[in-house]
């Protein structure tokens, strides 16, 4: 559910633009970091494992001070923000407010 949920809120910052959106690595380690009851070294092991074993997510090198990270494909990033709306209690509401 955190990457589904970091996946939507990527998407949110991409409307209107081609390809998948960077995702800069301090933003992802929040991500990760609320599930490891706020461990930055467990974060760190987890980002590790989902670029380099799962392929979650392909680093892109640094840009500024941080490194980026984007989705494999921008069909699965759309896929993954999908499923976090999929699971909100206000689905429909929210479909047609994005829609609009």
């Amino acid at each position: 559910k955190v990457i589904q949920n970091l996946a939507f809120a990527t998407h949110a910052t991409n409307v209107g633009k081609e390809g998948v959106a960077d995702i800069p690595e301090g933003v992802l380690l929040n991500y990760l970091r609320q599930l490891l009851a706020n461990d930055t070294a467990k974060a760190d092991l987890a980002l590790h494992y989902i670029e380099e074993r799962a392929g979650l997510l392909i680093g892109q090198g640094e840009s500024g001070l941080q490194r980026q990270y984007t989705f494999p494909h921008r069909t699965f990033q759309e896929f993954l923000a999908a499923c976090h709306l999929a699971g909100q209690n206000d689905f429909c509401s929210t479909v047609v407010r994005l829609a609009r």
